[in-house]
């Protein structure tokens, strides 16, 4: 059983070509969602539309493809599609293993074409609780709101499939519960009957006897685009910060050819939550490089992952105080980062002058 659906999701995405994959295994097969950011397609000046073959084939370890699909689109030229992305779902049945996704990309009028590679895995178990996606109808188009106003949308509609059958379903808002009558994969529930508008955030209890989950809905979030924005080889650089010696061993000794799959493999082994399509664990560590290279970037050679104070930033995260010494009399600046929960303490000093602050206590860092 195989069925394809375009859908324009309306995302809050930063202004850089990112696709990403995400991957939800279930009985009845594979849902693999494909996400590409608006702006990553090519107008002709002047022009309302842009006509787009979108081509994608899915290949195993050897190389066979095993599901291809080739699609024209017209998308059309709207600032009200600034921030959005189109999203493809392609349900297949594949067994579990890796898989490589070859997607290409091309403007049928400018010629423009960009094509991608991803790796992509499907587990070996089911996923338990799929992702809890908003879907807002506007005219033919399917978007995926941000949070906030959907008053733009003919309807809307939150869907969520599951692998495992629960024994309830429970939509909670603000003064309201909403519990379905019947219960089958995937649930769908028509918001805009609920007055949505109205109501606070939401969010989602599966319950299976003395398993519960708690889900939110699922937005897009700037950590999706964390493999478009890293090299493979500084996404390794950046895992050394909290890799044991045998993780690292493996990924320092890992191939060009194989990096991708190694990093993987790393997240697969730190998956706290195993059995969803997140990853607690790697979704922290991407917010934090990110806000690192936010914070502590001084120029294009010195990214802010890259400092001692994004070091300790991703590592230990936010610091419970912060000490500021900007301008000491004989010293050079200082700030001191309290970790009271780790019963730790950083000092930086800025001994060139120019805000580059540089760890003291070194052995801090490595005390158990």
């Amino acid at each position: 059983m195989k069925k394809l659906k375009l859908l324009c999701l309306l995302l809050l995405i930063s202004a850089l070509w990112a696709q990403e994959v995400l991957v939800e295994r279930y009985p009845a097969g594979s849902e693999i969602w494909l996400l590409l950011p608006y702006n990553m397609f090519n107008f002709a000046k002047g022009e309302d539309s842009a006509i787009y073959q979108i081509s994608m084939q899915i290949k195993d370890a050897k190389g066979r493809q095993k599901d291809a699909f080739e699609k024209q689109v017209e998308i059309p030229h709207s600032a009200e599609l600034n921030h959005t992305a189109l999203a493809f779902l392609q349900e297949i049945d594949l067994e579990a293993g890796n898989y490589q996704l070859l997607l290409n990309i091309k403007n049928q009028k400018l010629g423009y074409q960009k094509s991608f590679s991803h790796k992509v895995r499907i587990p070996e178990r089911y996923t338990a609780i799929g992702e809890a996606f908003v879907l807002a109808h506007k005219g033919d188009l399917i978007y995926l709101p941000a949070a906030g106003d959907f008053a733009w949308a003919d309807s809307l509609k939150l869907q969520l499939s599951f692998g495992e059958q629960p024994e309830s379903l429970i939509l909670h808002t603000e003064g309201k519960l909403l519990l379905p009558k019947t219960l089958h994969s995937p649930w769908v529930v028509d918001l805009k009957s609920l007055d949505v508008d109205s109501m606070g955030p939401l969010s989602i209890s599966y319950i299976d006897g003395n398993i519960r989950y708690s889900k939110k809905l699922f937005f897009y979030r700037e950590w999706l685009s964390f493999k478009n924005r890293y090299s493979l080889k500084d996404q390794r650089e950046q895992l050394r910060y909290i890799a044991n010696q045998n993780e690292w061993r493996k990924l320092h000794k890992a191939s060009e050819s194989r990096l991708e799959e190694a990093i993987e493999e790393f997240w697969l082994n730190n998956d706290p939550s195993l059995g969803t399509t997140k990853n607690d664990l790697r979704e922290r560590f991407y917010t934090r490089v990110l806000k690192a290279d936010e914070l502590f970037t001084l120029h294009k050679r010195m990214k802010g992952w890259r400092s001692d104070r994004g070091r300790i930033y991703i590592k230990f995260g936010e610091p419970e105080e912060v000490i500021n010494n900007p301008f000491p009399i004989g010293e050079p600046p200082s700030i001191q980062w309290n970790y009271y929960r780790f019963k730790r303490f950083f000092l930086f000093l800025d001994r060139s002058g120019f805000g580059r602050y540089e760890l003291e206590n070194k052995e801090m860092e490595y005390d158990d």
